[in-house]
C-alpha cells in the first residue's frame, strides 16, 4: 500500500513509496507522522518539520506551516499549540503573540505575563527579554514600577531638578516635602536648618530666645541678637540692663546712657530712653534710676 511503480516494472522492488510515505522499496509504506513531511517519492525518510514550523497532519507532501508571529517551536512539532511565545512576548500557545510593553520584560518562552521593572528603574525597550533592560534612574530620583520613560524618574523629596535627570539636594535652610519637580522652600525668618536635602518644615529649628535670623538661614550662628539684647551669635541673648540701650541687631554690646542721663528701661532699643537728669544735678554714665541724679 501507498507505493507506485512505473509502467512495465518487472519486480516488486520497483514498487516505491509515494510522497508523504516512507519505507523500503517493495514493502508497504507508512505515512509520515504529523510533525514531518516527505516531498519526494522513493526510499527516503520523512523530514521533521523545521524549527518554528509545525504540521498536524500525517502523510504531508509539502513543507510544514510556519508558526504564528513571534512564536517558536521545536523541530518536529506536530501541533499548532507547539508554537509558543518567544521571550519578550505574551499570548496563548498557537496564536500570534504580543510584545511586552516598555517598562516590562519576559525572560522565558511560552505562556506567561510580562514582569514590570521594579521601582526606581525604567525601560524604553519593547519586547524586552531581560531584567537588564530595566535601567536605574538617575541619582536622587525614583520611579514607579513599570516605568517606560527616563522622564518617569522624578526627584525625591529633598531634591530638585528636571524629570529624567540627576537631582540636586536642597541646601541647608531649605526643604522640599514632595517628590517631583518643584523648588526648595525657605525656612521662615527666625528659624534655621543645617540639614541638607531636608524633606520637612520641621527641620527648620526656632532660633534661641531674643534672636532673629533671615529666611533660609542654614547655621545656628545665623541667629543673632535682636535690638535691646546682647550676646554671642547662636545663643539666647540677654537684655540690656536699665541705664543702657542697643539700637542694632547682632552681637554688639549695649551702649550706656551718657553722663547726666539715666534710664529705668530694660531691653531698650531706643537711645531716647536715656532721659536728662533734673536741673543742676548730675549722674554717672549708665545710671539706671532717677535718684542717681544728685
Amino acid at each position: 500500500a501507498h507505493t507506485f511503480s512505473l509502467t512495465g516494472s518487472g519486480t516488486i522492488n520497483a514498487c516505491t513509496c509515494l510522497a508523504g510515505y516512507a519505507g523500503s522499496d517493495g514493502t508497504e509504506c507508512a505515512p509520515c507522522a504529523a510533525g514531518s513531511y516527505k516531498t519526494l517519492t522513493g526510499d527516503v525518510a520523512c523530514t521533521p518539520c523545521a524549527v518554528d514550523h509545525y504540521s498536524d497532519v500525517p502523510a504531508r507532501t509539502d513543507t510544514c506551516g510556519a508558526c504564528p508571529a513571534f512564536t517558536f517551536s521545536l523541530e518536529g512539532s506536530n501541533e499548532l499549540t507547539d508554537c509558543t511565545c518567544l521571550a519578550g512576548y505574551i499570548g496563548d500557545d498557537g496564536t500570534a503573540c504580543t510584545a511586552c510593553e516598555g517598562g516590562t520584560y519576559k525572560i522565558n518562552t511560552g505562556t506567561g505575563v510580562c514582569t514590570e521593572c521594579v521601582a526606581s528603574t525604567y525601560s524604553t525597550t519593547v519586547a524586552a527579554a531581560s531584567a537588564g533592560k530595566c535601567l536605574s534612574c538617575p541619582a536622587h530620583t525614583f520611579s514607579l514600577t513599570g516605568s517606560n520613560e527616563k522622564t518617569d524618574c522624578t526627584c525625591l523629596a529633598g531634591y530638585i531638578g528636571a524629570d529624567g535627570t540627576a537631582c540636586t539636594a536642597c541646601e541647608g535652610g531649605t526643604y522640599k516635602i514632595n517628590t517631583g519637580t518643584g523648588v526648595c522652600a525657605a525656612c521662615d525668618a527666625d528659624k534655621y536648618s543645617t540639614t541638607v536635602a531636608a524633606t520637612a518644615a520641621a527641620t527648620c529649628k526656632t532660633c534661641p530666645a531674643h534672636t532673629l535670623s533671615a529666611i533660609s538661614s542654614d547655621e545656628l550662628t545665623d541667629c543673632t541678637c535682636v535690638e535691646g539684647f546682647t550676646g554671642a551669635n547662636g545663643v539666647a541673648c540677654t537684655a540690656c540692663p536699665a541705664g543702657s540701650f542697643k539700637d542694632l541687631t547682632g552681637d554688639g554690646a549695649c551702649t550706656l546712657c551718657a553722663a547726666d542721663d539715666y534710664s529705668t528701661v530694660v531691653a531698650s532699643a531706643d537711645p531716647a530712653v536715656c532721659l536728662p537728669c533734673p536741673a543742676f544735678t548730675f549722674a554717672v554714665e549708665g545710671s539706671n534710676e532717677l535718684t542717681d541724679c544728685t
